[in-house]
């Protein structure tokens, strides 16, 4: 039974990363499930704004974004909360995103939430472009915890929305995909 449960949770991260990788324009790109298409190949990085790395929440984001559109499912996973089924069940294009921007993100001890700007699209391919480096962060201390678990549930039904959630973990910030 937590095998199944690992495997379905591979399968819905797949489905949010599709949210950041289609853009509408036919390129099909490969994930478990049906194809979906993306914008244009990217010249270089994808993150135009930030350097991939762990050191802050941005960087982990930056990073992950950046190793995903390159098609490479180990670095990717890299920049994911330690969960060691990611590099075998992901599967990732060669093809990229549209250009993304990393927008501003609130920290709360050993979470994080980070906006990114850019054209994101959700499984179903509804595309919608977001350009507020503030978009969907808490206005509010208190709030925090209630907008962490709505990114998580968010990606996790694959819905196209800027805010992704980060963890601190084992000195390292990363992506956490539910």
């Amino acid at each position: 039974m937590v095998g199944a449960v690992k495997l379905l949770r591979m399968v819905l991260i797949a489905a949010m990363l599709s949210t950041l990788v289609a853009a509408c324009s036919g390129r099909t790109l490969e994930k478990a499930g049906p194809p979906i298409t993306a914008t244009s190949p990217a010249a270089g990085p994808v993150v135009a704004n930030a350097v991939p790395g762990y050191s802050t929440p941005q960087d982990a984001v930056s990073g992950f974004i950046d190793a995903y559109a390159d098609g490479n499912a180990v670095l990717a996973c890299s920049y994911v909360a330690p969960d060691p089924l990611c590099p075998t069940i992901l599967t990732l294009s060669t093809d990229a995103l549209p250009p993304i921007k990393i927008g501003d993100d609130v920290v709360d001890g050993a979470e994080a939430l980070v906006v990114v700007e850019g054209k994101l699209c959700d499984v179903n391919n509804r595309c919608k472009s977001y350009s507020n480096p503030r978009r969907g962060l808490p206005s509010h201390t208190a709030d925090f915890a209630k907008v962490f678990q709505a990114a998580g549930m968010a990606i996790e039904e694959g819905v196209a929305q800027p805010v992704f959630p980060c963890v601190f973990e084992r000195s390292k910030w990363r992506v956490d995909l539910p």
